[in-house]
């Protein structure tokens, strides 16, 4: 009998925390300092949390994650996840081909349903409604697959020359722990 060895990968989640005594700039520099380290220690991913809070460095890692890129070499990047319900479909996917567009084979879009009320509040303009991330998800596949119906087609077309993504690119797109319902 021949024995098979499992064969794994490390990956890391980092929510750059803001530790007591420190300030959120010291806890951007522990992350564009830890993510070159853990791929010179074999590590093939790094995603980047969107948590709100006061403890968190960010709130934004889709703007971490060409720096993280630019700073490594062969490490998927991405996100973990984007809060899909507090944005635009549209303004996601053309995010992140282009960023797929300037890192080949390297971007991660980990997007999730969580929410952060009062930050929701600010980023709809205080519109009070509710969203349906079921076809906010639906929305975005569309947009990165380049299969938008007819009255999204004007966007996307504008979007693919404008970023010089192609359908036939594959981004990788992860939904974190989603439940429907609520």
């Amino acid at each position: 009998m021949s024995k098979s060895l499992l064969r794994f990968t490390l990956g890391a989640l980092d929510l750059s925390p803001v530790f007591a005594g420190t300030k959120a700039s010291d806890a951007i520099e522990m992350t564009l300092k830890v993510a070159p380290a853990l791929e010179g220690f074999g590590y093939s991913r790094y995603w980047l949390a969107e948590h709100h809070g006061p403890m968190v460095a960010h709130s934004s890692p889709e703007l971490l994650v060409p720096v993280i890129a630019g700073l490594t070499k062969r490490m998927r990047v991405g996100t973990a996840g984007i809060l899909l319900r507090l944005y635009s479909p549209f303004k996601v996917a053309k995010d992140f081909r282009l960023l797929h567009s300037v890192f080949p084979d390297r971007i991660d879009l980990g997007i999730a349903r969580g929410t952060a009320r009062e930050q929701e509040l600010l980023l709809r303009d205080g519109v009070n409604s509710q969203v349906n991330f079921e076809q906010k998800v639906s929305d975005l596949v569309s947009f990165l697959r380049g299969t938008a119906t007819a009255d999204m087609d004007v966007r996307l077309q504008y979007h693919q020359h404008a970023s010089g993504y192609h359908s036939r690119d594959r981004l990788l797109l992860c939904l974190l722990s989603c439940r429907t319902g609520g």
